[in-house]
Order: C-alpha cells, then structure tokens, then sequence
C-alpha cells in the first residue's frame, strides 16, 4: 500500500516505538541510580528428593490390614455397619490402598531421618548415597520465575525466604515425590539483573513519567489559568401562545 494510505498507522507505530525506547531507558536510568530499589533476597538452597514409588513393600497385604483400613475408611465417612454395598464396592481397591499407604510411611521415616541428620549438618552428597535420593542445588532469588521446573515452588518456596540460615523444612510430598530442604543462605541485599526485573523497572519509570507529565501539566495550567475560564453562556425567557385565526383578530377602527 502506498504510504498515503498508511501515513496514520505509520506515525501511530512510530511514536509507539520512540515512547516505547524512551521508557526502557528511563528504566535503565532509574535501575542504575536506585539500585536500592530492586534489591530483593536470593535464596541457596540443597534439596534431597525421592520418588514415593521407590519404597515398595514387597510383603503381601493381609487380612488384618484391609478390615482395619476398610473400618478407618467407613467411620470417616460416616457410613453405617449395614451399608455393605458400599464395603463391597471398595474391597476391591483397599489393597492398592494399603500398599500406597504403606510406601508414604516408609517414605516420611527414611526422609524426617534424612532431614535430621542434614539439621546436624552432614554432607548432602552422602546422605544422597545413603537414601538413595537425589540432590539438588536452588539459586533462586525472591520474585523471580524458576528457570527449570522444581519441586520447591508456590507459596512454600515463597515462605522460604523468611526463615534462617541453616533450616531444614520438611519432609514434603509433591505428585509422586517426597523431598526435604536445607537453606544454605539468603542474601537480602542481592541485585538482579536488569533483564530481571525489566517490566517492574519500566512499570516505575511509567509511574513516574506520568506524575512528571501531570506535574507540568499543573504548572502550565497555573500559569495560563485564562485559557481555561469557563465558556459564555446565555439564558434565554421565553413565551408560547396560540397564534390567531385572521378573521377572529380584534382590530381598532383606526389601524
């Protein structure tokens, strides 16, 4: 299309780019001389972490367990001694049940053991060894999306950065893992990088651009104040009556 036609969405694109530059580089004005700001804690962390399915029990499921679950079952659902449709409907699935209960015992015994000794301060390689789990190192800073998909996410890798140096939290179950955690150190006074933190820095100097615009727009309309006075206006009375017929006017002799 010629440029005739497409001068508006042109100049429209243009000053969309030049106001766009503008703002990351009063971003990156403002993320140099205000570091202060953008400071947030990084978080270093060791993770042990196993699959639940690794703690198979290979003993056969008796009878003893499935009356046992199968009682525990009904009273936390409320459901009546009489109701043996539905004690026959789940006597089928209560073997399943046992063994999965089962591997999640075994699995918070092995790793609260494995949490102790990493809270006396033993060395998370050999405990990896000793629990056959595998070990994991987080650098992950306060905010900030994880660059690879982890265990330690949401709100319990938020509520990380509030504890100390040193703290072990868990064991914690996730999907078909079990893992524990030891901060290694939280450095509140760490900058990311601009590219991090990008979007809120432009979000700050967009703020701070528009109260700078609103600032002298106040000013200009201080000083021409008479450019603003309100426009003249008029009130108009009026009265409305029924316009005669010719023949029924009343007219003097003399006119």
């Amino acid at each position: 299309r010629p440029l005739r036609e497409v001068v508006g969405l042109a100049k429209r694109r243009a000053d969309g780019e030049l106001r766009d530059a503008e703002l990351d580089s009063l971003a990156r004005v403002d993320y140099a001389s205000h570091p202060e700001k953008y400071r947030i804690p990084l978080l270093d962390a060791v993770v042990l972490a196993r699959s639940t399915a690794s703690f198979e029990d290979p003993r056969p499921v008796s009878d003893r367990e499935i009356t046992r679950t199968l009682e525990r079952l009904r009273k936390s659902a409320g459901i009546p001694d009489t109701a043996h449709a539905w004690s026959d409907s789940v006597l089928r699935t209560l073997p399943d049940v046992v063994r999965r209960e089962r591997r999640l015992k075994a699995a918070f015994q092995t790793m609260t053991e494995a949490a102790s000794r990493l809270k006396k301060g033993d060395r998370e390689e050999d405990l990896a060894k000793r629990y056959a789990s595998v070990m994991e190192r987080i650098s992950i800073s306060q905010g900030q999306p994880p660059p690879q998909p982890m265990l330690v996410q949401g709100s319990f890798l938020d509520s990380l950065y509030s504890r100390s140096q040193g703290t072990v939290v868990g064991p914690r179950v996730l999907r078909d893992s079990i893992f524990v955690v030891r901060i290694e150190s939280i450095d509140f006074t760490y900058l990311p990088p601009f590219e991090a933190i990008r979007a809120r820095a432009r979000s700050d100097a967009d703020i701070e651009r528009r109260r700078q615009a609103e600032k002298e727009a106040e000013s200009y309309f201080e000083a021409h104040g008479d450019r603003y006075l309100t426009p003249e206006r008029w009130v108009f009375d009026y009265v409305h009556f029924r316009k005669m017929k010719p023949d029924s006017a009343p007219v003097p002799e003399d006119s």
